[in-house]
């Protein structure tokens, strides 16, 4: 089989000496005969290979130094990650206000914190009790007030047992008093309003979201002449004051 060698080298003595790549160039045979093969030595460059080819291999230590590179990039992406942050709810910020304006609130056992915040007095400068402040006028849950004796009427813990005693003394005295409503939702108060109109244009309702009623904080009561006498000499004791004209049956809890 005929073969073709051409071998051409280029290293002056003045310069460096540079390594000869050589490799097998297939040429199209003649007609008839074998394969002819062509053998080049070219000029390296100082990475070994040839001009405009690329070396076979890459350096192991450059993809080390690639991949420890994209280490860094990503732990610096993560380290600017937004923390995750917690939703506190109404119940717990009213927890919270409430713990701190009056420790005593706090408790000496997780399980009665949610009991003993409600109970709290404290008030802020509009006479809310902070305890409830969270949830806002006419959103209270249930579990966040207290019953009225076994009447299924609920208001803030301190009025409710506030009135829990005055009505277990009138009795004592000979006078019943019956609780017609109490704690009243938003929209309950937008049902009163709808049906007896607003207490500013000569109704009986107040703005739904600024109750007393919305706070746990009033009742209406039912009183006959001896037991609106009565309350009227002695619910002050008990911290209900008569503070709505037109309307004697509207008791509010003032503490």
């Amino acid at each position: 089989m005929a073969t073709t060698v051409r071998t051409t080298t280029d290293t002056p003595p003045f310069r460096t000496p540079r390594v000869a790549i050589c490799r097998v160039i297939p040429r199209d045979p003649a007609p008839g005969s074998g394969a002819v093969l062509r053998t080049e030595h070219r000029r390296s460059m100082g990475n070994g290979a040839p001009p405009g080819e690329e070396p076979h291999r890459m350096s192991l230590d450059g993809i080390a130094s690639i991949n420890q590179r994209i280490a860094a990039i990503q732990a610096t992406i993560g380290s600017l990650a937004p923390t995750p942050t917690t939703t506190t709810s109404g119940a717990a910020f009213a927890q919270a206000l409430a713990q701190a304006v009056d420790p005593a609130a706090s408790g000496t056992a997780a399980a009665g914190t949610s009991a003993t915040a409600a109970s709290s007095t404290a008030r802020d400068a509009d006479g809310v009790p902070l305890a409830l402040a969270g949830y806002g006028n006419g959103k209270i849950p249930a579990d966040a007030l207290h019953e009225v004796g076994s009447t299924g009427h609920r208001l803030w813990a301190p009025a409710a047992d506030a009135l829990e005693s005055l009505v277990a003394d009138a009795a004592r005295d000979g006078v019943t008093i019956g609780i017609t409503d109490s704690y009243r939702s938003y929209e309950a108060q937008v049902d009163v309003a709808a049906r007896k109109g607003l207490y500013s244009q000569g109704g009986l309702a107040a703005v739904p979201g600024t109750s007393d009623h919305g706070w746990g904080m009033a009742v209406d009561l039912k009183l006959d002449d001896a037991a609106q006498s009565w309350m009227r000499a002695n619910g002050g004791r008990y911290g209900f004051v008569e503070d709505t004209p037109r309307e004697p049956w509207h008791w509010a809890y003032q503490g």
